[in-house]
This record gives structure tokens, sequence and C-alpha cells, in this order.
């Protein structure tokens, strides 16, 4: 004969409310109850995805940065005159797409804007650089 868990009325004020022990965590949850509100775990194990032959667990790949990303990264950082920075933006946003298309595989979106921002950064400060030089070579 299997013994059923015991049921004990709660002490949050509330009476009518009866409540059981949560077969893995021990917390008290209520009797009608499908899945542990304090440790989120299903107490039938047909409702358990992870426990179901049907659906077995989602194993993903290990994920690795996006050269691509990583590259543009340095290159904003770099800023040899004006040509890193282009190649900053052109790495970055070609990682950018590499990373958008396969999320779950690649990581690097961060590397990748941050690189794009450092490139036109880059840029930006190339072109005054060239306007202030223009303009102090004219009054010259």
């Amino acid at each position: 004969m299997e013994r059923l868990p015991s049921v004990h009325r709660s002490n949050c004020g509330c009476p009518s409310q009866l409540v059981k022990p949560c077969p893995y965590c021990s917390s008290q949850i209520p009797e009608a109850a499908s899945k542990c509100q304090f440790c989120e775990r299903w107490l039938d194990p047909a409702l358990d995805g992870t426990l179901n032959a049907d659906s077995p667990p989602l194993l993903l790949p290990p994920r690795h940065c996006s050269g691509l990303a990583l590259g543009s990264l340095v290159c904003g950082l770099l800023w040899i005159a004006g040509i890193g920075s282009m190649a900053a933006v052109i790495l970055g946003y070609l990682g950018l797409r590499q990373v958008r298309r396969d999320p779950l595989r690649i990581r690097g979106k961060g590397m990748a804007i941050a690189g794009i921002v450092l490139g036109w950064l880059g840029i930006l400060g190339s072109v005054l650089l060239l306007a202030l030089g223009i303009y102090v070579w004219k009054w010259r």
C-alpha cells in the first residue's frame, strides 16, 4: 500500500486551503498545485519535459565568438589613420550579420556594435582632422 503525503492546513491565515510538502524541496505548496512555486519543478513526471521520453532535453552546442566581431573591435580601437576605422565598420556589420543569422552558435553582438561605433567615430575623427588640416593649410 502506497503512503500518501501528509496534508496540513496552511499557516497563512486561510484555513480553507490545504497544503502538502513538495517532494523535491519539502516546501509547503497548495494541494492542487501541479508545479512547485519554490523549486519550479513539475509534480507530475508526465508534465516534466526533461523526463518525458518523447521530448528529450534540448542540448545546445557551445557558442563561440565571431572572429569578424572581434576583428571589428580591434580595428576600431587601433584606428590606423582612418583605414582601421573603415575596416572596423565593414567587419562590424559583417560580424553583426553573422551573429544575427546564427545566434545559438555564435556570440559577439556587443563586440560588433562596439567596433561599428568606434569605427564611425574614427571616420568622423579622420574627416574632422582632414578638414582642420585643410583649414590651417589655407590660412598659411
